[in-house]
């Protein structure tokens, strides 16, 4: 580390928004910190709030402190608590059905238990699409 609290050569670094997108961030930007110091970082969406904490973390590592990283690091973790990330989006009263029908697909239930909810939210759909 280098007096003024860099570290290897400097980085640009724009992060495009979408959920996944922001789940996967924070371990990239940390492996990437190893190596590089970041200096023009930027995003859209949830891009920009994965920049915002880079930026936060990097200030903090000029200010001698490595902890920010160690913070952005932990932000996957944190977001799958209590489903907090589910908690943070939801559907409104015209897409919940279609909502519950997609989060079925990836649920911790049965095959039985997500065709049945698939069913219930869209029944006229699920018997035409179980026709062919």
């Amino acid at each position: 580390m280098s007096a003024e609290g860099t570290k290897g050569a400097l980085c640009d670094v724009v992060m495009k928004g979408g959920v996944t997108s922001g789940i996967v961030y924070p371990s990239a930007i940390c492996a990437i910190a190893k190596t590089f110091s970041f200096k023009n970082i930027g995003g859209t969406s949830a891009g920009a709030i994965a920049a915002v904490m880079t930026a936060a973390a990097q200030r903090s590592r000029i200010l001698g402190n490595e902890h920010g990283f160690d913070v952005l690091a932990a932000m996957p973790d944190e977001l799958s608590k209590n489903n907090l990330l589910g908690r943070l989006f939801r559907p409104n009263h015209r897409t919940r059905a279609l909502f519950h029908a997609i989060t079925a697909l990836f649920g911790r239930t049965s095959p039985a238990g997500r065709c049945a909810t698939i069913f219930t939210a869209h029944p006229f759909a699920s018997v035409v699409g179980a026709m062919p």
